[in-house]
């Protein structure tokens, strides 16, 4: 099958090439793959490798595919079959889905609804999930509380917006000048330029001195660090890249909490309820984008001959959206 291959460690080392078809085991679905969304998680990944990838590695974590078999424990009378249309946020230590086929564990696949395309469905995952993590299952979000959103025109940001506006929190993001309106026709209730105004600033300005409730701190970190001076007395900080050093702040005198948001630990830890939430948040947000509650952000559409280039503009930073990969 054709797929993106590495050899050894680096982004570099990415390239085009063949590789064996590979073979569904028990508990597994071989999916063919329509459409993989790319994201930050893979470049990084690319870049440092993982002790028990197979090489070549394949990467790329979120899949939007058709069934292509089905194996032992995954039929059945609620089991998959062949020809359906699922979605899924793959394992960071198995081949990933920037080729021709993947294979999946059962447990952690979202059927898809029909009405929603392949594109959108490749999108949602790590960002969607993400943000749905933070935001709806960690912080728990309540009704006119304020929320900061780090990189309002990403991934993460993006979807952060609309979930926690939907949740009937008030947003602020925070975004280039050229992203403003974007940012804005996503749901933010207001937008802080950080190229012009101080976000810290600009967030005391808009909360009168007081501080937001949650920070969803997409960043990491000085930019984390910063989000536990910009919380009220009892706000949240999601951390989304790296928990941020709070050794130096009172937390009886701010009743602060602090919250590492990770997918791919859910993976690592071994918890298969962990693991089945994955699925379950899935589901969430196919069934947003189908009501028209959610928009799946596809910004641009490439070939599997243009995935290297959509990663090495992710590493470049300021990409809006969501590049999804069609193969």
């Amino acid at each position: 099958m054709r797929a993106v291959l590495q050899n050894k460690t680096g982004l570099g080392s990415l390239e085009l090439g063949e590789m064996e078809k590979p073979e569904v085991g028990d508990g597994e679905l071989l999916v063919k793959v329509v459409c993989c969304g790319l994201n930050p998680v893979d470049y990084k990944l690319a870049e440092g490798g993982m002790k028990e990838w197979a090489w070549p590695h394949v990467p790329g974590v979120d899949v939007a595919g058709v069934v292509e078999e089905v194996g032992e424990g995954c039929g059945g009378e609620d089991g998959y079959e062949g020809g359906e249309a699922v979605m899924v946020h793959n394992d960071i230590r198995v081949q990933g889905g920037l080729g021709e086929y993947v294979v999946v564990k059962g447990h952690v696949v979202s059927r898809m609804p029909e009405g929603v395309s392949f594109e959108q469905a490749a999108a949602l995952p790590c960002a969607g999930m993400t943000a749905l993590l933070a935001l709806d299952r960690k912080v728990g979000m309540v009704e006119g509380d304020t929320v900061l959103i780090q990189a309002g025109a990403g991934g993460v940001g993006g979807f952060g917006i609309q979930i926690a506006k939907r949740g009937g929190m008030r947003v602020i993001a925070t975004c280039s000048g050229g992203n403003v309106d974007y940012v804005k026709g996503l749901g933010a209730d207001e937008v802080i330029d950080y190229t012009k105004e101080d976000v810290a600033e600009g967030v005391r300005a808009l909360t009168d001195g007081r501080g937001v409730d949650v920070v969803l701190d997409t960043l990491g970190g000085d930019a984390g660090m910063a989000a536990l001076e910009m919380i009220a007395f009892g706000g949240h900080v999601a951390h989304v890249v790296g928990m941020a050093d709070a050794s130096g702040i009172n937390g009886f005198a701010r009743g602060y909490s602090q919250h590492a948001i990770t997918l791919g630990g859910a993976y690592l830890s071994g918890d298969y309820v962990a693991q089945c939430v994955l699925k379950e948040m899935g589901e969430t947000l196919l069934e947003l984008v189908l009501s028209g509650d959610l928009d799946a952000m596809v910004g641009e559409v490439v070939g599997l001959e243009g995935a290297i280039a959509g990663l090495e503009r992710l590493k470049e930073g300021h990409v809006r959206g969501k590049i999804v990969v069609r193969i």
